[in-house]
Formats: C-alpha cells, structure tokens, sequence
C-alpha cells in the first residue's frame, strides 16, 4: 500500500499510470452519459417545428396512406419530424401534401386518387407516401444517412394485426388474416 503522505508520482506517459477497476467504472459511466446528454441535444434540436395544420394535414395524408382511420395521435408529431428531417426523404410529408392538396379536411381521401396526383408523379412522391406507411405500420422511421430509430413497438399497427394480449391467435398462420388494424 502507497504511503499517504508520499509524493504523487511524475506522469510520463498515461500509459505508465495504472487504474483501478473503480475509476475505470467511473469514468466510463461518466463517459456514456456524457454521450447520452449530447445525443439527446442533438436529436432534440434537429427536430423541425410543425404548425398544427401541418400535422393535421400529415395525419389524413398518413391515414390514406396507411389503411387505417384510427391511427395513435401520440405519434403523430415524432413520425412528422423525423420524416422532415434533411437528408431522409427526397420529397418531405409537407410538401407532399402540399402538391396533392391535402389539408385537414380537405383534399383527396383515397390512395387512388394520391396515386393520381402530382405529388405523387413527383421526384420521391411514391417513396413518401410508402415510407408514411411504413412507419405507422412498423413503429420505425428512417435517419438521414440510411439508418432507422424505433418511436414504438405496441403502438406500431402490425403490433394490433399479430398481437391481441390473453387470446390465442388460432391455427399457425391465423395472424395473416386481416386484424383489427384494419376493421
């Protein structure tokens, strides 16, 4: 054991320090949250702002897109922003809308007629109205650069169709029938 009243030895290099399993811990756990904090800021910040006609435009667009009337308000404006974020979509929900003219309450109401439109036809337009899809069904949403975060599980639509708590599903195969996702 290191005499308290010792002088502290002179650091050459910091490999010639060696460190206790405590502060390695430590540090590490100081380290990680310090990652933690950052990436929180980050993420928090990058998030665009979304008017509330935006939102109500995005969640008709996202109920034609999607099949589905009853769709989890909790999500709506967390898919919205991650789906306007730079470098995800080449043609953003917002505009989208925009060029099919859907509103709140107005504007086309099937996925024909999306089909139809000129937001549709438009550089991205297919790839939009699928990737709207397919974070409400998947409870995913894409990153710029290629990744994906999950916002959900349980409240994902695929989670409705396959997962109904205390009941058996029937035969092997059952959970290919239409759920109540879509009644």
């Amino acid at each position: 054991m290191r005499d308290p009243g010792a002088e502290s030895p002179v650091l050459e290099s910091i490999d010639s320090v060696p460190i206790g399993r405590k502060a390695f811990l430590s540090g590490s756990l100081l380290s990680l949250i310090g990652l933690a904090v950052g990436r929180v800021r980050v993420a928090a910040a990058a998030q665009p702002v979304a008017s509330k006609a935006e939102l109500a435009a995005f969640l008709r667009l996202s109920r034609i897109a999607s099949g589905v009337s009853d769709l989890p308000a909790s999500h709506v404006r967390e898919y919205f922003s991650a789906l306007e974020a730079d470098g995800v979509l080449k043609l953003k929900p917002s505009s989208f809308a925009r060029l099919a003219g859907v509103t709140g309450a107005a504007g086309p109401s099937t996925l024909a007629e999306l089909e139809r439109s000129p937001a549709f036809r438009a550089p991205g337009g297919k790839e939009c109205l699928e990737t709207i899809a397919s974070v409400w069904w998947s409870g995913i949403v894409p990153t710029a650069g290629g990744g994906q975060r999950v916002v959900t599980f349980t409240d994902a639509l695929v989670w409705r169709q396959v997962h109904e708590p205390t009941t058996c599903q029937g035969a092997t195969g059952s959970w290919a029938k239409p759920g109540r996702a879509v009644e």
